[in-house]
């Protein structure tokens, strides 16, 4: 029965469920993907892509998780009889057949006081099951909670779930995964008024490689040895590494290390010298703090290590520079996303990729840029990405703000040195130079903001180029929106007697 003195809303922050996924050598979806033919024979390479999806119940369509958004509201105030269902299904759209391993893991709990001054966790009272392919789509999903409850009862106390199994091409499995809270809980899980209300903060993870099927001249064991890369937990209570240097020294090509909530405080450089994912509960919530360095880069990458930072606050003292990655680095991903880069002097400094001691061209490069949703912010210098280094970019949803005069920088990315394309998409500045390119085409910026003071008779940049007359245009600026109102922008050549030397894309104010 419900006893009425514990409808005091319970709080249960599950945050945003972080898709990390991972292939065989830290590569991510199609490991080999080319095709070639010799007379009528035809040479295929397998593709290895496994996907990851959410039941939307307001159009009854599956669509792809995000890292960066949450699958369990947030705000949901829990109490006896509460019931949330999420809707998963994990498909191979490759041609491969795969393994994968899908877990729920507990990253960090707050433990809350009861109305009887005793400390609690919510994981004590909070159950949870899953039901394996029994709702496909949204005709067949639960009709009612005590359907859900129903198909994964009795339940178990709220904690980490682990699922390893096989698919081969096109095959799919479907995951319904019920949280409730029994009807039978009573005042021991009511939190008292004034104090900290209690939270669990939960991790899913989705990781992938090849597995035995398919044959060759000998059989189907060439893959026989391949392993799922694994998850390091840090700083979640028994059982996770205390701190982020001791996972980052344990982890392997293509592993995923998670941080709890808290404030990780480093002493000196954290190295990155292998192919990992490191994953926060958010930036509000996971800070790695490097103020107490004096100088020098804080996150040095290199051994041609592949890197994906999600969901955490990367916050310096103004002395020490964020990440670099330096000469003589082949790196195929690089991608920050809902990120914060604080007090630093470069957040992110790419060095010029100087070709010396007998290596070539491509050993010195970064295939493909990132960095999507992030925010930098009292930084005194700014996002630096040099000489050669980058060959295709994406640039999206960031807002770049502080004391910094220029905003990003792409210094001498000419297309003779690079093969893809720069996208610059919905970002936000309050820099006196937005966008400094010293590069060639293609790039494209759309749908910028910037705001700065409009004095009468002044020129508002937001695209300086400097770049041979047919690079320049090249660069293309769309829909520029200047203090909130939509601008169209002036190209303003900037040194006359060399024609397209530097333009700048601005708006000369009245």
């Amino acid at each position: 029965m419900k006893n009425s003195s514990t409808k005091r809303a319970l709080l249960l922050s599950i945050t945003s469920m972080i898709i990390c996924i991972s292939m065989l050598l830290g590569t991510t979806f199609a490991w080999f993907t080319d095709t070639a033919s010799t007379g009528v024979n035809h040479i295929q390479a397998g593709n290895l892509d496994v996907e990851l999806e959410y039941l939307d119940l307001a159009t009854g369509e599956w669509q792809a998780v995000k890292s960066d958004e949450p699958l369990f509201e947030n705000d949901a105030l829990w109490e006896p009889g509460f019931t949330q269902v999420v809707y998963l299904r994990i498909r191979n759209a490759g041609s491969l057949a795969l393994k994968y391993k899908f877990a729920m893991t507990v990253i960090g709990e707050t433990p809350g006081t009861n109305v009887d001054g005793n400390e609690f966790r919510l994981s004590d009272y909070l159950r949870y099951g899953v039901a394996e392919n029994a709702v496909t789509d949204k005709d067949s999903a639960f009709a009612s909670r005590e359907d859900a409850v129903n198909a994964v009862a009795p339940g178990e106390a709220l904690g980490n779930y682990l699922q390893e199994k096989s698919l081969l091409e096109g095959e799919t499995d479907y995951l319904a995964l019920v949280v409730y809270m029994p009807e039978t809980v009573g005042n021991e899980a009511n939190y008292m008024a004034g104090t900290t209300p209690p939270s669990i903060d939960l991790g899913i993870t989705l990781t992938a490689t090849q597995v035995s099927h398919e044959s060759d001249s000998y059989g189907d064991n060439y893959d026989a040895d391949v392993e799922l890369p694994q998850i390091f937990i840090v700083g979640s209570g028994e059982g996770s590494y205390l701190t982020l240097q001791e996972a980052v020294t344990e982890a392997k090509e293509g592993d995923t290390i998670m941080l709890a909530p808290g404030t990780y405080s480093l002493t000196q450089s954290l190295t990155l010298g292998r192919s990992v994912s490191i994953v926060g509960a958010g930036p509000d919530e996971t800070v790695i703090d490097v103020s107490s360095l004096s100088s020098g880069y804080a996150f040095p990458l290199i051994n041609n290590a592949n890197l994906s930072i999600y969901n955490v606050t990367l916050k310096g003292n103004n002395n020490v520079n964020g990440l670099r990655a330096s000469s003589q680095t082949h790196v195929e991903k690089l991608e920050f996303v809902n990120c914060v880069f604080e007090d630093f002097r470069f957040p992110i400094y790419l060095a010029e990729r100087t070709v010396t001691g007998g290596g070539e061209e491509k050993d010195n490069k970064i295939d493909n840029l990132i960095i999507k949703d992030c925010t930098f912010n009292n930084n005194s210098s700014h996002v630096y990405l040099g000489r050669g280094v980058v060959y295709s970019a994406l640039i999206e949803g960031n807002t770049f703000a502080g004391n910094s005069q220029i905003g990003i920088e792409f210094y001498d990315c000419w297309t003779t040195r690079r093969t893809g394309s720069i996208t610059f998409k919905d970002n936000s500045f309050t820099n006196e130079y937005p966008i400094v390119l010293l590069t060639g085409g293609p790039v494209t910026i759309s749908n910028t903001s910037i705001t700065y003071p409009e004095m009468p008779g002044s020129l508002i940049k937001v695209v300086y180029v400097k770049a041979a007359l047919e690079e320049n245009e090249k660069v293309n600026v769309q829909n520029t929106f200047i203090n909130g109102v939509m601008r169209d922008l002036d190209q303003i050549d900037l040194y006359p007697a060399l024609p397209g030397e530097v333009i700048i894309h601005g708006y000369q104010v009245p």
